[in-house]
C-alpha cells in the first residue's frame, strides 16, 4: 500500500550577515595562518630543546616524529569530535579550550629537560613531550579543520581555500625559523614568543568565535543537516583520500632522503622538497590546479625522475658509484637537484590536485583533513621507521613512484578522451615517454662501462640511513648515504696504515706523535667520538702488560648507530688488530660522556660534521666544556670540519676564545691517491708548538691560527646558527 511521501525537512537559515561575513573571513584567515606558523615552528624548537639533553640517537629521533606527528592526527581528530556538536556548542566548548590552554601552555627550557632515566631516555623524552607540549601542539594542529567548520556556518561559499592559507603559513614558519628566528632569537627567547603567539592565537580564536556567532542569526538551528543532497563518503572515498596523502607523504620523505645522501650532502637541503611539498597544497587548495596541463606535466617529471634515479643511483643497481658518488661536479649538482625537485613538485602536484578534485561537500570536510592526517602519518611513517627495516636499499622510493605513476595512468584514463585532443599536451605526453625510454636504455648501457673496475659491494640499511662497503682490487670503501666514512687497503702488508682522513700526515697523525714525543711515554689514550672503520685505532700501541691487566683501553670509540660497528668489525681489521685496546660505547657522545668520569685522554678526536646531517649540541660551549673534563691537562681536542657545504672553523674558535683556549687549524691536501683532504681545528689549553714549516717536508700541509669572528655569536646550548656558517657558493 503507498504512503504519502514525507516532506524533506526544511534546512534553511537566515543569510549571513555580509559585513560580519567578511569578519569571519578576515579572522580565519589571520587564525589559520598564524596556528599553521606556531605549528611548524614548535617542531625545529623543541627538537634544539632536547638536543642536548638527549642526544640525536634512533630512539630520540623516532619518539619526536611519531609524537609531532600523533599530536597532529590528534588535533584533527578534535576538531573532527568538535564538529560533531552542534554549532553553539562547538563555539563555547572549543573557544573555553584555547583560552584555558593559553593560560596554561608553555614551552619550558632548561633543567627540566634533564635526562635522569639513563637506562630509557626515548620513554623519559616521550613522558616530557606529553607533559610540556602535547597540550599546545594538538590544539593549533586543530585550527585549520575547526575555522573551515565554522567558516560554511558562517556562509562562506568555498571554506577549503582556508586549507591553502594554512599550507602558506607552514610554509612561512618553515623559511622564517633558519632565516629569522633562529639566527636572531636564542632557544629560551624563541620559546618565550612562541608561548605568547599561542596565546595570541587563543585571542583570535575567540574573536572568530564571537564573528561566527553574529554572522548568522540562525546559528542556533543550524546543524550538519545542511547540504541534504550531497550523499556521505563512503569508505572507498576515505581509503582513496588517506591512499592519495600517503603517497605524497611518503614521497616527501624518500625523495628529501636521496637528495640529500645520492645527489648532495647539504645541510638544509631538505627545505626545498618540503616547500615544494606545501606549494603544491597551497595551489591546489587555492583552485589553481589545472589537470590537463599537469598530468603531462607529470609524466614527463616521472621520465625525468626515472633518468635521475638511475643516473645517480647506480650503486643500487650493482654499479660502482666510484665515479659518480664521490666527484659530483657543481653542475651536476645542480642539474641533479632540479630535475629530482621538478618531478618530484609535479608528481605530487598530481596526488593533490586530485586529493582537491575529490574532497566532498562542505559539510564532511572533518572526516575529510583526518583520512589525509592519517594517510599522510602512515605515508610518512612507513618510509621512516618501517623501510629502513623492511629493504636494504631504498626500494620504497621506485615503488612510491610506481605508485604515483599508477594515479597518472589512471586519471588519464579516465579523463584521456577530452586529454588527448589537445596536441600540444599530446606532444609533451609523447616527448616524457621517449625520455623515459631513452634514459633506461642509455642508463643500462653505460652503467657496466663507467662502473670501470669490478667491485663487490654489500648493503646495508637501519633508520640512520642506507649504508653500503664496496671492496675493489686494492681497497675498502665505506659509504654512508653518500659520505664516505672510512677505507683501508686491501693489501695485508699495508692494512694496518690509517688512509683517509686519519693518514699520518694528516692532524690526526701529527698530534699523535707531537704527544707521543711529550709524554715520553705509551700508549696514548685516546677517544673518537664516530667510529667510522675506526681508523683512529691504527695508532694504538701495545701497552705494558700492567696496565693491560688493569682493563685500560687506549681507544675509546662513541657511536650511535651499532650497525657501524659490526661493519667495521665485519668488514675492516682496524678494531681486530687494536683489540683488547679499543672499547666501543654505545649511543649519542654527550649523553654518554656526561654519565661517565673523566677519561683522561690525551687526545679526543670529534669526527661527526662531515654529512647533511650535523649534531650541532656537540659543538656548543657546553660540549667543549665536556671534552675538556674528559681530557688530561696537556690534552688536545681535534674537530674534523671537512665539509664542502659548511665551514666550521669559527664556531669552533670562538668557542674555544670564549673558555681561553687556544686554536689552531691544520688542512691537509694531499698528493698521494689513498688519502683524503681534510680539515681540523685543533684545540688545547696549551699553544701547541706546531708551526707549517714542520709540514715542509711533505709539502701538503699547513698550520695557521684559528682566529675567532666577531661577527658570529658563540654557539650554546641555547643558541646556534647553522645559515650563518653555510659556504659562500
Amino acid at each position: 500500500m503507498a504512503t504519502a511521501e514525507e516532506p524533506t525537512p526544511t534546512t534553511e537559515q537566515p543569510p549571513a550577515r555580509s559585513g560580519h561575513r567578511l569578519l569571519v573571513l578576515a579572522l580565519g584567515t589571520l587564525t589559520i595562518f598564524a596556528a599553521a606558523f606556531l605549528l611548524f615552528s614548535l617542531q625545529p624548537l623543541v627538537g634544539k630543546i632536547v638536543l642536548p639533553r638527549f642526544g640525536g640517537s634512533a630512539a630520540v629521533w623516532s619518539v619526536c616524529l611519531v609524537f609531532f606527528q600523533t599530536a597532529l592526527l590528534a588535533g584533527y581528530a578534535l576538531a573532527y569530535g568538535v564538529a560533531m556538536l552542534r554549532p553553539k556548542q562547538q563555539i563555547v566548548l572549543y573557544t573555553v579550550l584555547w583560552l584555558v590552554a593559553a593560560g596554561l601552555a608553555t614551552v619550558p627550557v632548561g633543567d627540566v629537560w634533564r635526562l635522569t632515566w639513563f637506562t630509557n631516555p626515548a620513554g623519559q623524552l616521550l613522558l616530557k613531550l606529553v607533559q610540556f607540549v602535547a597540550l599546545p601542539a594538538v590544539l593549533v594542529g586543530s585550527v585549520s579543520i575547526l575555522v573551515q567548520v565554522w567558516a560554511r556556518l558562517s556562509g562562506v561559499r568555498d571554506p577549503y581555500a582556508f586549507y591553502a592559507v594554512s599550507n602558506v603559513g607552514s610554509l612561512g614558519a618553515l623559511l622564517a625559523y633558519p632565516t629569522l628566528i633562529e639566527p636572531n632569537l636564542s632557544v629560551s627567547a624563541s620559546a618565550t614568543a612562541w608561548t605568547w603567539g599561542f596565546r595570541g592565537v587563543a585571542l583570535f580564536v575567540a574573536g572568530l568565535s564571537i564573528a561566527v556567532w553574529l554572522a548568522r542569526p540562525g546559528l542556533e538551528q543550524a546543524t550538519e543537516t545542511v547540504e541534504p543532497d550531497a550523499p556521505a563518503p563512503g569508505w572507498q572515498a576515505l581509503l582513496g583520500w588517506m591512499f592519495l596523502a600517503a603517497v605524497g607523504s611518503g614521497l616527501l620523505v624518500s625523495v628529501t632522503s636521496r637528495m640529500t645522501q645520492d645527489i648532495a650532502p647539504i645541510p638544509m637541503l631538505w627545505v626545498i622538497p618540503l616547500s615544494l611539498y606545501l606549494l603544491t597544497f597551497i595551489i591546489c587548495f587555492g583552485g589553481l590546479y589545472r589537470r590537463e596541463w599537469i598530468l603531462s606535466l607529470a609524466l614527463l617529471g616521472f621520465a625525468l625522475q626515472t633518468f635521475v634515479s638511475l643516473r645517480y643511483g647506480w650503486s643500487e643497481l650493482g654499479f660502482n658509484k666510484q665515479l659518480l658518488g664521490h666527484t659530483f661536479t657543481a653542475s651536476g649538482v645542480t642539474v641533479g637537484l632540479v630535475l629530482t625537485s621538478s618531478a618530484f613538485f609535479f608528481l605530487v602536484m598530481l596526488l593533490h590536485g586530485e586529493l582537491y578534485v575529490l574532497r566532498p561537500a562542505a559539510r564532511f570536510l572533518s572526516r575529510y583533513y583526518l583520512a589525509i592526517s592519517a594517510g599522510g602519518a602512515a605515508g610518512g611513517a612507513f618510509v621512516s621507521l618501517a623501510a629502513p627495516f623492511l629493504f636494504k636499499v631504498q626500494l620504497e622510493y621506485p615503488l612510491l613512484l610506481a605508485l604515483a605513476l599508477a594515479v597518472l595512468f589512471a586519471v588519464t584514463i579516465v579523463h584521456g578522451v577530452r586529454l588527448l585532443q589537445n596536441v600540444w599536451l599530446n606532444l609533451i605526453a609523447t616527448i616524457g615517454i621517449i625520455v623515459l625510454g631513452l634514459g633506461v636504455t642509455v642508463s643500462k648501457m653505460a652503467g657496466p662501462l663507467l662502473a670501470g673496475e669490478e667491485t663487490e659491494t654489500s648493503y646495508y640499511r637501519n633508520i640512520y640511513g642506507p649504508m653500503h662497503v664496496e671492496v675493489g682490487a686494492d681497497r675498502k670503501t665505506f659509504v654512508h648515504g653518500g659520505t664516505t666514512h672510512g677505507v683501508q687497503s686491501t693489501d695485508p702488508d699495508k692494512a694496518r696504515r690509517p688512509l683517509s682522513y686519519y693518514s699520518e700526515q694528516s692532524a690526526v697523525g701529527m698530534v699523535y706523535r707531537l704527544l707521543a714525543e711529550d709524554e715520553k711515554r705509551s700508549p696514548l689514550k685516546m677517544g673518537g667520538i664516530g667510529l667510522g672503520v675506526g681508523t683512529l685505532a691504527a695508532y694504538a700501541r701495545t701497552a705494558p702488560e700492567s696496565e693491560a691487566a688493569r682493563g685500560e683501553r687506549e681507544v675509546v670509540f662513541y657511536e650511535l648507530d651499532p650497525e657501524v660497528a659490526n661493519i667495521a668489525r665485519e668488514h675492516f681489521t682496524y678494531l681486530s688488530e687494536g683489540f683488547p685496546k679499543v672499547a666501543i660505547r654505545f649511543g649519542d657522545a654527550r649523553t654518554t660522556l656526561e654519565q661517565e668520569p673523566p677519561n683522561g685522554f690525551d687526545m679526543l678526536v670529534v669526527d661527526a660534521f662531515t654529512g647533511d646531517g650535523i649534531p650541532l649540541h656537540l659543538l656548543t660551549r657546553e660540549a667543549l666544556e665536556l671534552y675538556l673534563r674528559h681530557t688530561k691537562a696537556e690534552g688536545v681536542i681535534l674537530f674534523h670540519v671537512s665539509n664542502r657545504y659548511l665551514r666550521l672553523e669559527s664556531v669552533i674558535a670562538n668557542a674555544a676564545h670564549a673558555l681561553g683556549l687556544q686554536s689552531l687549524t691544520i688542512e691537509h691536501d694531499p698528493t698521494d691517491v689513498d688519502f683524503d683532504a681534510s680539515t681540523y681545528v685543533v684545540v688545547s689549553r696549551r699553544q701547541l708548538p706546531l708551526t707549517t714549516q714542520e709540514w715542509e717536508d711533505s709539502g701538503d700541509s699547513k698550520v695557521t691560527p684559528t682566529e675567532p669572528d666577531p661577527s658570529l655569536r658563540v654557539w650554546t646550548d641555547d643558541y646556534s646558527n647553522l645559515f650563518s656558517v653555510l659556504a659562500k657558493p
